[in-house]
Formats: structure tokens, C-alpha cells, sequence
């Protein structure tokens, strides 16, 4: 329970960290917008009306240059793309302006339009090639601006699971991001990537208890892991992380271990400085008793030999009384 509430409160500090990043993103993108550069284009419907002069061409590298800022200010982006509704052209800032025709294929842009909802964004996770991309689409609308189009940020999706595995490298651990429905769009197995089929059971699991956050153990290939999640406050995301607990409980015994052999040190240590200050401070009455006993003076007014305490008890007792009555006289 201690060791789940600690990578609980670790989860959330790297679910804030992670949502930070995005936030700042978005408001990258929501400055672009409102900025010049974007309503400069308002009247430029095609390619060839923005190579016809040189404002026009002005116009286009001063949104590029915008856009190579805003994936320059952010580690997790990989690009940031312009893709007007009615224009042949879109502005890549990794592939600067060019026709749609020839940046490649476009058809999961036209998917995820298709299930665009809303004026707040989109996250859709797909492919470009072997690496996979989380592409966060803003479409252009007449609150902000009269030119339609959409503003794509493609994000790294290995930046985002090392935020969400983020000061958890001293164990085998594995992050993983989710939508609410199952889908998948960061996770250390590739195949499970943007799909909400064939889940792991721990998945699974997280869907079935529809709580805010939590955690469980399962096994998996004969091994004990320790699972935890929590749902994102700013959008419908779960984070998840999974420990093996073998790992976890072997760090525990590192530490306990420790602990064992530096309190014993300080046993230890504190045993020789005790006999120390002790020898430190019996020695002189040591030597006083033995001048006592040399000259047979260890026997008390009553006449009975009395041990070295008693003595100096008495011996104190008749300094007082004889300061006293000197006092008197």
C-alpha cells in the first residue's frame, strides 16, 4: 500500500508535468491564430496566387518562420503544419510550403477531420512510417479568424512516455496513455498503439472500475506487477504506469538492508562513545577512592565501612553543615 500510494503521487506529479507541456502547446497555437500571419492569407486561395508576388511569398515564410518558433520552444513537438480547407497548398515546418498533392498521403488528415467534434481540439494517434505520431488538430474557426483551415502539431509519442515514466528509470517500468474508451496512444508494446481491441487484461481492468485513480496487482508471465492510474482533470485521458513488484520490493529490501547495517553503526558507535565518556569520568574517582582506601578513611560516622557513594553522600552532607554553622558564627 505505501509503495502504490508513493508511484500514485509520483503518477500525478508526471501527469501534471505532461498536461503543462500540452497546455503550453496549445497556447502556442492559439497565439499563432490570432496573430497577423495567419489572417494575411485570408484572400490567398491557391498556390499559384502565393507565388505571384512578393508580398504574397512574404506573407507564406512569415507564418513558416512562426511555426519553425513554435516547434523550436517545444521538445515534444515534430512538426506543426497549416492545411487551409479550400486551398491546394498547406505550410509544413518541416517541409515548407508546397502543394497537398505533393507533401504525400493525406488520407488520415481527411479520417480524423471526419471525427473533429467541438472548437477545442483534436488528438488523433497514427503512423508516419515506423514512428508513431500524436497529431493535435485545431481547426480555424470564426470566433477567431475568417480563414477555415486546420492547424496540425504532430507530437512525438516517445516524449510522452518518457513525461509519464519520468524518475521512474530505477525500475523496469512501463507507461502507457489512454482515452477513456480504450484507446491506446502511448504504450511500450508498438502493436497496441491506436487501437482499442485485444487490450491487455490490466487495461481492461482500468476501464471496468470507472474511477478517478487507483491500483492493483496482477500477473504477467509469472510475474507480480503493480499497476496505477489516474484520470487526466483537463481532458478525457487515463495515465497509467506498471512496476514489476518484484523490482519495487527489491529496492524496499535495499533500503531496509540499509537501514539494518546504519543502525547498528550507531549502536556500535554510540556503545564506544558511552564507554569513553564513562572511563572519561570514573577514572578521577577512581583514583580518589583508591587514596581513600590507602588511608583507611572509607568508614562512615557510624562506624560501619561504607562503599564509595555513601562516602561522598556523608562527606557532602558535612561540608553543609559546616558551612552552615560557620555562616552562624
Amino acid at each position: 500500500e505505501e509503495i502504490a500510494e508513493s508511484v500514485t503521487a509520483q503518477l500525478k506529479s508526471n501527469i501534471n508535468l505532461n498536461e503543462t507541456e500540452i497546455f503550453n502547446i496549445i497556447q502556442d497555437i492559439i497565439m499563432l491564430v490570432e496573430s497577423n500571419d495567419i489572417k494575411a492569407l485570408k484572400d490567398i486561395n491557391s498556390y499559384e496566387e502565393l507565388n505571384s508576388d512578393y508580398e504574397h511569398i512574404e506573407v507564406g515564410l512569415d507564418l513558416l518562420d512562426r511555426m519553425k518558433s513554435l516547434q523550436e520552444n517545444n521538445r515534444m513537438v515534430e512538426s506543426v503544419m497549416f492545411i487551409p480547407d479550400q486551398c491546394d497548398y498547406l505550410i509544413s515546418s518541416s517541409q515548407s510550403i508546397m502543394r497537398k498533392n505533393q507533401y504525400g498521403d493525406l488520407k488520415w488528415f481527411n479520417k480524423a477531420c471526419e471525427q473533429m467534434q467541438g472548437v477545442s481540439g483534436y488528438f488523433y494517434g497514427r503512423r508516419e512510417g515506423e514512428t508513431p505520431i500524436i497529431s493535435y488538430m485545431y481547426r480555424l474557426n470564426r470566433l477567431t479568424t475568417s480563414l477555415k483551415g486546420v492547424i496540425v502539431v504532430n507530437i512525438y509519442e516517445e516524449r510522452l512516455k518518457d513525461h509519464i515514466n519520468y524518475a521512474s528509470k530505477i525500475v523496469d517500468s512501463q507507461g502507457f496513455l489512454m482515452e477513456k474508451d480504450g484507446t491506446i496512444l502511448v504504450h511500450q508494446n508498438r502493436d497496441l498503439l491506436f487501437q482499442n481491441v485485444k487490450l491487455p487484461t490490466y487495461i481492461q481492468e482500468i476501464i471496468t472500475q470507472r474511477k478517478n485513480e487507483g491500483n492493483f496487482s496482477f500477473e504477467s508471465e509469472g510475474k507480480r506487477m503493480l499497476c496505477v492510474y489516474a484520470y487526466s482533470n483537463s481532458r478525457n485521458w487515463i495515465y497509467g504506469i506498471v512496476y514489476p513488484m518484484d523490482d519495487m520490493l527489491e529496492s524496499v529490501n535495499d533500503i531496509r538492508l540499509k537501514q539494518m547495517i546504519l543502525t547498528v553503526i550507531i549502536i556500535l558507535c554510540s556503545g564506544a562513545l558511552s564507554v569513553i565518556y564513562a572511563l572519561h569520568f570514573s577514572k578521577p574517582m577512581k583514583q580518589l577512592m583508591e587514596k581513600m582506601r590507602e588511608k583507611n578513611i572509607l568508614v562512615s560516622s557510624n562506624g560501619r565501612e561504607g562503599n564509595e557513594i555513601s562516602y561522598l553522600i556523608e562527606a557532602f552532607e558535612n561540608i553543609e553543615s559546616q558551612e552552615a554553622n560557620l555562616y552562624h558564627i
